[in-house]
């Protein structure tokens, strides 16, 4: 499964001159607007934008679990962090990635820089240190899933040290993941549930069942393209899949999820406009009156392939180009935003 591996903008500015008295009387106007103004007048002034966050911005720390010392890299958003302290979201690679790739695929850092939340991009494990890394997602894949990784000791591991650094809001802990990190992400609603308020799954599906019996449901949204040949929107294995899994349909697992949420039997659809005109759409799938207000989505890309939605092109002749109908950072951080967990462990809006 494959992971993905960086324009800046620039702004203009027109001024207009202002000839004879009209520029003195100009400049005195500004003067007293400036002492007038609360704070100084500087205060007043429109924000330059802030730079992008690059990679190279990243603060990485090391966590033990198990026997193993594991790094993860995260960003900060600028600014004090707010009274409750700032969300948290997880965003895991795919198999045979790294989380720099998972970062320049995903840009959830410089969403996460505007909006005020923190970005963690953890790291997997394998034979090399810094690339080809995979999760144990259940029975797959590679390397963790072979030497049974205990990947949810490694996420405690990495909550708990980033609540010493950083003022976090543990009722706002979101995950999303792309194939192989999308596994992940099953895994930590299914037995992490009580640390997690939402996850959003990107290209694959759910390997065990939902929840625990009793345990209060973990919101969920899902993106898929049915031209997905690594992962195969219609279950099986992938005609280029590395893993060799045979995986669940997709509807499989959202019926699954919507069932063990109590959701109402039927999802409502809804067909997002075809922004860029290749015919290609985007449907969202949405059931209501899941229990505890947790919510399950869907966003099916017709003829999309194993890929990141809204995120930049790479490597298209390894996994094929992403739809460009929704960005699908922009959609998770929505559906993140919705959801928060209560300390008690029940999730509520």
């Amino acid at each position: 499964m494959a992971d993905a591996e960086d324009s800046d903008l620039e702004s203009r500015r027109s001024r207009q001159m202002i000839p004879g008295r009209m520029a003195v009387r100009a400049l005195l106007a500004l003067l007293l607007a400036f002492a007038a103004a609360p704070g100084g007048a500087l205060a007043e002034q429109p924000e330059e934008s802030a730079p992008r966050p690059r990679w190279s911005d990243r603060v990485e720390r090391a966590v033990s679990a198990g026997d193993m010392e594991r790094a993860y890299f995260a960003f900060v958003p600028p600014g004090q962090a707010p009274a409750d302290g700032w969300p948290v979201v997880l965003v895991f690679h795919g198999g045979g990635g790294a989380p720099q790739g998972m970062a320049e695929m995903s840009l959830l850092h410089e969403l996460g820089a505007r909006l005020g939340f923190v970005t963690l991009y953890p790291a997997g494990t394998g034979r090399f240190r810094r690339r080809l890394l995979t999760w144990n997602g259940g029975y797959c894949c590679g390397y963790a899933a072979t030497h049974r990784v205990d990947d949810i000791a490694y996420v405690r591991a990495v909550l708990a040290d980033v609540q010493s650094w950083v003022r976090v809001d543990r009722s706002r802990v979101y995950a999303t993941g792309m194939s192989n990190g999308a596994l992940m992400c099953y895994r930590l609603a299914r037995d992490l549930g009580d640390r997690f308020a939402a996850v959003a799954p990107v290209a694959a599906p759910m390997l065990k069942p939902p929840w625990r019996q009793g345990a209060p449901p973990v919101s969920i949204v899902h993106f898929h393209g049915t031209a997905d040949d690594h992962v195969p929107y219609a279950g099986g294995i992938g005609r280029r899949s590395l893993a060799k899994v045979a995986f669940p349909p997709i509807r499989e697992t959202m019926a699954a999820i919507a069932a063990a949420s109590g959701c109402g039997s039927a999802p409502q659809r809804v067909e997002l406009p075809d922004r860029d005109g290749d015919g290609q759409g985007v449907v969202r799938e949405s059931w209501s009156g899941c229990r505890d207000e947790s919510e399950v989505e869907l966003y099916t890309m017709a003829g999309g392939a194993h890929s990141w939605p809204g995120g930049p092109a790479f490597a298209e002749g390894l996994i094929g180009p992403p739809n460009r109908d929704i960005s699908a950072s922009e959609v998770i951080w929505s559906f993140f935003s919705r959801h928060r967990r209560r300390q008690d462990g029940e999730p509520h809006r």
